[in-house]
């Protein structure tokens, strides 16, 4: 059975000094470092590191921008007992792609236009939010409902300014945030 390290930091960035060696469960074929940032504006406001293990299939690497404020996840995965020993990489500084979507943060101004960035290449709907994200989001967002429930109800769509429906209800950012690695590796 494949070991890997467990933990997790919000204060420090390294929870290297408290972490555990655990046997991945049935169905985890994997060890994974994972690195979660959020920005407001371009201030890193939080940055949580954990590592732990999943499935190939829940390997979430991307970012979900809403325009003032964006979460950025990088993963590092490997196969080999404490392997994931590293930190998963920084994100790092990002470039318009030429994508364009709508932005809303759930604070009620929804027609904001938005320069998508990187590897952002899909829009989203979910209530009273809208943004750019990354396909992986969109194509796993089914695997990534179970882990975490706050992404039901998301419509993803190409081409730009797609998202243009008017929507009403609770924010996605704010709620994936505070939660989605913690999920993971709990």
């Amino acid at each position: 059975t494949l070991k890997c390290y467990d933990c997790e930091d919000i204060s420090t960035e390294n929870c290297s000094d408290n972490a555990l060696q655990r046997e991945c469960p049935s169905g985890s074929d994997r060890c994974m470092a994972q690195r979660v940032t959020t920005f407001t504006g371009k201030e890193k406001t939080k940055i949580v590191v954990s590592k732990g293990y999943a499935p190939a299939s829940l390997r979430l690497q991307g970012s979900i921008n809403l325009g003032r404020v964006k979460a950025a996840f990088t993963t590092k995965c490997c196969t080999t007992d404490l392997c994931n020993d590293q930190l998963a990489p920084e994100f790092v500084e990002p470039r318009p792609n030429g994508k364009k979507c709508f932005g809303c943060d759930g604070t009620g101004f929804c027609h904001r236009k938005l320069d998508c960035v990187d590897d952002e290449d899909h829009c989203f709907v979910k209530v009273r939010t809208k943004g750019c994200i990354t396909k992986d989001f969109c194509q796993k967002r089914q695997l990534a409902e179970l882990s975490y429930k706050h992404i039901k109800r998301m419509t993803c769509c190409q081409g730009d300014y797609c998202n243009r429906a008017d929507s009403t209800g609770s924010s996605l950012l704010l709620l994936v945030v505070t939660g989605f690695s913690l999920v993971i590796f709990s």
